[in-house]
């Protein structure tokens, strides 16, 4: 069976009912959504190790739900709430031993993967103005946004982590866009100038 073009819920029925297929249909959903999930953890972590860990926990955490016959319609959206459970639990136990990590000291080449965004961007420069008009934005903007450019997140799934509505995330990240766009406005009009 080509595990590739089946679809998720197909995918968690193989896991569920356990049989020689199970590891690889549970390898097809991982290869479908462990990158944004990653990079997610790794946007509100910041600190390699830790973000890891919290990605692992969400992939057992996960397995479990579906090995227990957990009805989950929208794989990308639980993985998301799982992983975001995880990190509201992480900072509740840490949080007399992390310092506050501010959006400056992100490593932008961690969180954002290169192949999606810096691969094509030869001008250093206009990556540093992009990072100061995100890291510009206000947090009920920049978080959404984020979710949705970087780690390929749809609004419905925004939504879902963050306790809003899928048309309030809409706007919020249409909000920012034309933020960032008035913020580089400047610099763009100096390249089409040369």
């Amino acid at each position: 069976m080509d595990l590739i073009k089946q679809k998720d819920s197909d995918l968690m029925r193989i896991i569920a009912e356990g049989n020689a297929e199970s590891g690889s249909a549970f390898m097809e959903l991982y290869r479908r959504y462990s990158g944004r999930i990653y990079r997610y953890c790794l946007f509100k972590i910041s600190i390699r190790e830790n973000a890891e860990e919290i990605f692992q926990e969400t992939w057992v955490k996960f397995n479990n739900a579906i090995k227990n016959g957990f009805s989950i319609e929208n794989v990308a959206g639980y993985l998301s709430v799982i992983a975001s459970n995880q990190i509201r639990e992480f900072y509740r136990r840490n949080k007399n031993n992390l310092q506050e990590v501010r959006f400056e000291d992100y490593d932008w080449e961690k969180i954002v993967c290169p192949t999606d965004f810096a691969a094509g961007m030869e001008n250093q420069e206009l990556i540093g103005l992009i990072k100061v008009a995100v890291s510009d934005l206000n947090e009920k903007y920049r978080e959404p946004f984020i979710l949705n450019k970087f780690n390929e997140m749809n609004y419905a799934e925004i939504g879902e982590i963050l306790g809003e509505s899928t048309e309030c995330i809409k706007k919020r990240v249409y909000r920012a866009m034309d933020m960032i766009k008035k913020t580089l406005q400047p610099y763009i009009n100096e390249l089409s100038n040369n």
